[in-house]
């Protein structure tokens, strides 16, 4: 499951923000990569499917994602999950995740909430 919350007055994009998602601004316009810049996600559940989403979502420019998950990763997570090691088995999906989306997000924010 995903929620989402905007912030109705997204500041202006930066020098740096509007370069790295120019092509987005060209697909969708310049309003909607303010409202995704803007957007706070959180997704409940995090298996391979919602570790795909949380990549795209990330890479687009979200604001904010959290992470939130009550199952411990097992060996057959490690092939669907790109987010995952084998180092990652029987520690919260959430906690071996983040530290890996947190770096894909270097200029924006994310929380782990196991």
């Amino acid at each position: 499951a995903i929620a989402m919350e905007t912030e109705e007055d997204a500041a202006p994009l930066t020098e740096y923000e509007a370069q790295l998602y120019d092509r987005s601004i060209r697909l969708w316009g310049l309003e909607a990569q303010k409202r995704l810049r803007a957007a706070k996600i959180l997704m409940i559940g995090f298996k391979g499917l919602s570790a795909e989403i949380c990549k795209n979502i990330v890479l687009a420019g979200i604001n904010s994602v959290t992470l939130m998950e009550n199952e411990i990763v097992s060996p057959v997570d490690l092939s669907c999950h790109l987010f995952l090691s084998a180092d990652s088995i029987g520690i919260n999906r959430a906690e071996a995740a983040w530290k890996q989306v947190k770096e894909m997000s270097d200029h924006h924010q994310a929380h782990e909430a196991a």
